[in-house]
């Protein structure tokens, strides 16, 4: 299979999809010139990542470090099967990520109510 480079916005995007804020905060660390020179289009869809970004930073800072990891997205779901053997994800931020998808289930189901 031919692998390309992805450009670090299409990582953001990437990581982005599955929620996955420490990737998304290392990719910003690691490119800020990258980020600092985009296209007008480029820039706009930046400004709205980072955006969302910082809410999802927010909610992690109370809810702990993964908490909103999507752990149904295909990327994660299969950093999970290989879990065991690999640790592409560290057991905290799972462990978070569950936590706070069955709180978000709760509170919906009792809104329903």
């Amino acid at each position: 299979m031919l692998k390309f480079r992805q450009t670090p916005l299409e990582r953001l995007r990437r990581f982005h999809q599955a929620r996955y804020v420490p990737v998304m905060k290392r990719i910003l660390a690691e490119n800020a010139e990258f980020f600092s020179n985009l296209n007008e289009t480029d820039a706009t869809e930046f400004r709205l990542l980072h955006r969302e970004l910082e809410y999802w930073m927010v909610l992690e800072s109370t809810h702990g470090a993964g908490a909103i990891l999507d752990l149904e997205h295909p990327m994660i779901a299969r950093f999970l099967r290989h879990h065991r053997h690999l640790k592409l994800l560290r057991d905290e931020h799972i462990a978070n990520a569950v936590v706070f998808r069955t709180s978000k289930q709760e509170v919906a189901r009792l809104r329903v109510d």
